[in-house]
């Protein structure tokens, strides 16, 4: 009788752990080039959009004499009156590699009457020595809210010693460094926050005096300019100038907004800016 010979197949589990061995070594190779690789695309970009804003902006002046602050959106190509509707943010993400870490950012270009401008990198349109013409609050006011645990409501802009204040205070120098911004109150209503915020110093005014305040809305996404009335607060027997707590409380909404006009930060801030600073 002939005997039927069946040979083996498949690997052996040290063949196995070989071929796993040479794919492990294959893939730690392949990864830091094939990111490092990636991170130079994502330069190239950067570096193209600066290039691409900036023949914008000088294409703007020359046509129009187009001066002020803009920000690029590499989406459409085009200059934004404010960073709110930006679609293309920054790409670079590797440390040390371009001037900084653009992956959360937008360009900033500030075009001058004389034609002269300038491009740089924010995050969220912030850069220092913004004021309440530069940047979108509802960008980053969330994202304070997000980092931060607020044990109780309200909280001051300037009633020492208390550690939300200090909180809040350390989260905004952090997000928006030296802004316009010298005043604030945050302050909840039915579980969301509300928000005032004045390139006043309240502090310096006396108590009863109107101040122009933009007041933001973080569950309607809405803003509105008005005129509220400067009022005090007693913290551990200091008594301190405020923003009052309610729009009950001497509030006086400045003329020229509507439903349509409070869903547009820019719309609210060209009624900020044109009203007096006090009353």
């Amino acid at each position: 009788m002939k005997k039927t010979v069946y040979s083996r197949g498949g690997f052996t589990i040290a063949e196995l752990l070989i071929v796993l061995m040479i794919i492990g070594i294959l893939v730690g190779v392949s990864v830091p080039v094939f990111t490092a690789q990636l991170e130079k695309t994502r330069e190239a970009t950067d570096i193209a959009n600066e290039r691409d804003c900036k023949a914008i902006a000088v294409s703007s002046f020359l046509n129009d004499g187009t001066n002020g602050t803009f920000f690029y959106d590499a989406a459409s190509g085009c200059l934004m009156t404010t960073s709110e509707d930006i679609i293309v943010y920054g790409k670079g993400t590797m440390a040390g590699s371009i001037a900084e870490d653009h992956t959360k950012s937008i360009i900033r270009c500030i075009i001058t009457p004389s034609g002269s401008i300038s491009i740089t990198w924010t995050v969220d349109g912030i850069n220092g020595n913004a004021d309440l013409g530069s940047y979108t609050p509802s960008l980053y006011l969330l994202d304070v809210f997000n980092k931060l645990k607020l044990t109780s409501y309200p909280v001051y802009s300037n009633i020492a010693g208390d550690a939300n204040t200090q909180a809040v205070k350390a989260q905004l120098a952090e997000s928006f460094g030296d802004t316009n911004i010298n005043s604030w109150l945050i302050d909840r209503e039915s579980g969301y926050q509300i928000v005032w915020i004045t390139d006043i110093d309240v502090s310096t005014v006396q108590a009863g005096s109107y101040v122009r305040v933009m007041r933001y809305n973080t569950k309607k996404k809405t803003y509105t300019a008005a005129y509220v009335k400067v009022t005090t607060t007693t913290v551990n027997g200091v008594t301190y100038n405020v923003l009052p707590r309610a729009i009950s409380t001497g509030y006086k909404e400045i003329a020229g907004q509507n439903d349509t006009t409070k869903q547009s930060y820019s719309s609210t801030l060209a009624v900020f800016n044109s009203a007096s600073s006090s009353i």
